[in-house]
């Protein structure tokens, strides 16, 4: 797949992330797809990290994601693409549903596309400090 299509692609379903249209970001996505985001000991409050295989693994992880965070705003800093492969820097502002604290990320994403020009690897980093706050409730008493 040649950049300007890979481009094409991936505009079209970032655009679909600052919509939250999660089925047209669903429908972008490869039967086979692997999404890896860290989950570790210090991030595990996040419930939507880790690695998942498969469409349907990843539209689990989605649906939580929906579940505990409301998007506020969506912005792609930085993209470049080469071929069928893209990183993606992008600014998000959320909130988490449960404890109602608003939070925002910088993160970069690696995505490979494959013949058909859907996801088939989406990798995604970020420094998950002010969404572990948020999602963690500290107790003053």
């Amino acid at each position: 797949m040649d950049t300007e299509k890979t481009t094409q692609i991936l505009k079209q379903w970032f655009e679909s992330w600052a919509k939250d249209d999660i089925e047209a970001v669903i429908d972008g996505l490869s039967e086979t797809v692997v999404f890896y985001a860290p989950q570790n000991e210090y991030n595990k409050v996040i419930p939507y990290l880790g690695k998942r295989v498969g469409k349907q693994a990843v539209v689990e992880a989605l649906e939580i994601r929906a579940q505990t965070t409301e998007l506020l705003n969506y912005d792609l800093l930085e993209f470049i693409v080469e071929g069928n492969k893209a990183c993606i820097i992008s600014h998000t502002q959320e909130i988490c549903k449960r404890t109602q604290k608003t939070f925002e990320i910088e993160d970069a994403q690696f995505i490979v596309l494959d013949e058909d020009g859907k996801i088939a690897s989406w990798r995604f980093y970020f420094d998950p400090n002010t969404e572990v706050a948020a999602f963690s409730v500290i107790s003053n008493q």
